[in-house]
């Protein structure tokens, strides 16, 4: 039997995104999955799917981080793995069975990738980051999947920015599992990144836009409604 997943997601004050990443984390094809939303914006969502007892909210009256609130997601949590669940990005329907039968596959404590495609709606740009091979072990924050025991051992540092590249990085020993299949997962580039994306910089190559359309398929019109200047993102 495969493990109870728990997806986290952290959200502040973007509703349409995370009405999006709700309906990403629903057509799932891995069966045994929850999703925790911890929510600190001025207004709850109002977009939470009725009837599906597989999401649950919690609903914070002020402002934490987002590595507090990672923690807060972790500790509601009740599968023994962990998949961040980030509300502003694509994924497709079989994200969490090919990452987590690769995290059990390989007998790691943490997976990702680290090879990611990105797209910004706005410049309508592709890009694909690639982390050097010869740098320590890492893999993207958006990307990671773990053993709940792992953050049991290193939680969250309550910042806003590095809380997830900390995590890996103070995990110490623990096996890092580096997913090949980087086509499950398109970034959003956005002002509102917590990270920001400094596609300049040499570790970012342009990807063609047309690849990244047919990746995302029937979901591409979404992102091309984010297009639109007046469209809060």
């Amino acid at each position: 039997t495969l493990p109870l997943v728990s997806c986290i997601m952290p959200t502040y004050n973007r509703p349409h995104l995370a009405a999006q990443a709700i309906r990403y984390f629903q057509r799932q094809d891995y069966a045994g999955r929850e999703l925790i939303i911890v929510d600190d914006s001025p207004v709850p969502l109002g977009s939470l799917p009725p009837g599906d007892d597989r999401i649950r909210y919690i609903r914070l009256n002020r402002r934490e981080t987002i590595g507090a609130k990672r923690n807060l997601a972790c500790q509601a949590a009740g599968g023994e793995i962990i998949v961040h669940w980030d509300d502003d990005d694509w994924m497709a329907g079989d994200r969490l069975s090919v990452q987590v039968n690769f995290l059990l596959e390989q007998q790691a404590g943490i997976s990702g990738l680290n090879q990611m495609l990105y797209y910004n709606p706005r410049l309508q740009e592709g890009w694909r980051y690639g982390y050097p091979l010869k740098e320590r072990p890492w893999v993207t924050g958006n990307s990671l999947c773990y053993r709940r025991e792992v953050w049991e051992q290193h939680p969250f540092q309550p910042i806003n920015s590095g809380e997830d590249s900390r995590f890996i990085f103070e995990a110490g020993k623990i096996k890092i599992a580096v997913l090949p299949a980087y086509q499950i997962y398109v970034g959003l580039i956005h002002p509102e990144n917590a990270s920001p994306k400094k596609t300049a910089q040499a570790w970012w190559q342009p990807y063609p836009v047309g690849e990244i359309q047919r990746l995302v398929g029937a979901d591409w019109p979404f992102y091309q409604n984010l297009a639109v200047p007046a469209c809060p993102v």
